[in-house]
């Protein structure tokens, strides 16, 4: 399973996408399966999501966001891969491994900035869903 997700984020890294536009659902899909599972297969899961993102044009940036934001927040289960995918967005915008320009790094970092408000209301939504999750949300 570790040698599989750090496979599938390699080739995205290189730019190495899928033809189907599905590359984002497969992700999501699979973290489904794994957000119990290995925390380094979940980390990895989460890296390739983000990878996929910044290859994607940047008018997508918003809703890439947003759909995951609501996908990640539906359920107590799912905060681990919100809290996991909000702590490797700007490590991957930073990444010089993903092989995208410059000015695509900049405009994915400055995307995900304008988008502030809304992670930090999904993330009090989280705190204040249970108990459970309020101390990992607002870590």
């Amino acid at each position: 399973q570790h040698f599989a997700s750090h496979t599938l984020v390699r080739k995205l890294q290189a730019g190495h996408l899928p033809a189907s536009a599905s590359c984002r659902q497969e992700l999501v899909g699979y973290l489904g399966h794994f957000r119990r599972g290995p925390s380094t297969v979940r980390r990895m899961l989460v890296v390739g999501l983000t990878d996929c993102a910044l290859w994607q044009p940047p008018e997508e940036d918003g809703p890439w966001l947003t759909d995951c934001l609501k996908q990640f927040s539906d359920s107590i289960e799912a905060l681990p891969c919100l809290l996991e995918l909000l702590a490797v967005i700007p490590e991957e915008a930073a990444n010089r491994k993903v092989v995208v320009s410059a000015q695509r790094r900049q405009q994915f970092a400055a995307s995900m900035l304008q988008h502030t408000s809304a992670v930090l209301e999904t993330l009090l939504k989280a705190s204040q869903a249970s108990g459970q999750c309020a101390v990992p949300a607002l870590r």
